[in-house]
């Protein structure tokens, strides 16, 4: 039995032949004239599936639809209860779904499943995070001057554009998905097209909890072809992408427009080595890091940061 269909045989569901897009609550049909892309398993070269990408017309399609959702306000006049049992639900579906999700990323992603369990499956506690604040967060009313008061109040922003990573689809989805429906928003999500399979898994399970239809959808495939027009047609954008960065700042084209924007553009993090730090276990997980997922995850700390004491204890160490 080959990787692949080991992997299908553990999620218990088999990867489909054409992978499509997900609006107002259904999956897109398959569109023969529509281009078509490899999605491959990184540990043999092996294509396991085709992507069909949204152009510009069905990412129209899917902005459309998820503003339509918004001006009903489906999420953001419900109750807080209401919308507390949403996203309560939807914590516990995705907690009893961990394996069939490491199996799945595996697939495309060839990972070990330890490593996958660790880092790249959703956390439910994040969504049980933005469960407990649709309960607290509210505005502020001070007196700004005598006889004058002034209140600041919030409100969902419309239709967000999020951009899940290739290195971590899902954790990274997750967090963003939370925040944006939390605050009331409508979201449009684009999976890497390398990673497009268990992403979608996620959104049927969040549905499943109780989501509107339309309220979330998924757009696939390229950026410079779904990227760029899902980019310019929001009104918010969330990415950890520096390609996405530049695109809705207006370079490289798709972007208009001026945008709300949440980014994740730095580097990876420093290993910062005080004075009472345990050199030995700092050292080892340092190294640990900076290999994992090849280096090419943002807590692959690629520097180091001490102080004149512990530096020198470094130096002795070597």
């Amino acid at each position: 039995m080959s990787t692949i269909d080991q992997a299908v045989a553990a999620a218990g569901t088999a990867i489909p032949d054409v992978i499509t897009g997900h609006i107002g609550g259904e999956s897109v049909p398959v569109d023969t004239s529509a281009k078509h892309l490899g999605v491959y398993f990184p540990g043999t070269g092996e294509q396991i599936a085709s992507l069909q990408e949204d152009d510009a017309r069905a990412v129209a399609t899917a902005v459309s639809t998820a503003r339509e959702s918004f001006k009903a306000r489906g999420v953001v006049s419900a109750s807080t209860a209401t919308r507390q049992t949403v996203f309560r639900t939807a914590a516990q579906l995705i907690g009893i779904m961990p394996r069939s999700w490491r199996c799945w990323s595996a697939s495309a992603r060839d990972c070990p499943s330890s490593h996958l369990a660790s880092r790249q499956v959703p956390r439910p506690p994040i969504t049980w995070i933005f469960a407990d604040y649709i309960g607290v967060m509210a505005g502020e009313t001070f007196e700004q001057l005598p006889g004058y008061q002034t209140v600041v109040t919030r409100q969902p922003a419309g239709v967000a554009a999020l951009f899940a990573p290739w290195n971590a689809p899902l954790a990274l989805a997750s967090m963003q998905i939370a925040s944006s429906l939390a605050f009331g928003n409508a979201a449009v999500l684009k999976p890497s097209e390398f990673t497009p399979l268990s992403v979608l898994r996620m959104v049927a399970l969040i549905e499943e909890a109780g989501l509107p239809p339309g309220t979330l959808n998924v757009v696939n495939g390229s950026g410079a072809v779904t990227g760029a027009a899902l980019a310019g047609s929001a009104t918010l954008i969330a990415s950890p992408s520096r390609a996405v960065g530049k695109r809705a700042a207006g370079h490289g084209g798709g972007c208009r427009e001026s945008h709300p924007v949440h980014f994740e553009l730095g580097g990876k993090s420093a290993n910062i080595i005080f004075d009472d730090a345990d050199f030995d276990r700092a050292l080892d997980g340092s190294l640990v890091n900076i290999f994992s997922n090849s280096g090419q995850i943002c807590i692959a700390g690629s520097r180091f940061w001490f102080s004149a004491v512990s530096l020198r204890r470094s130096l002795k160490h070597s």
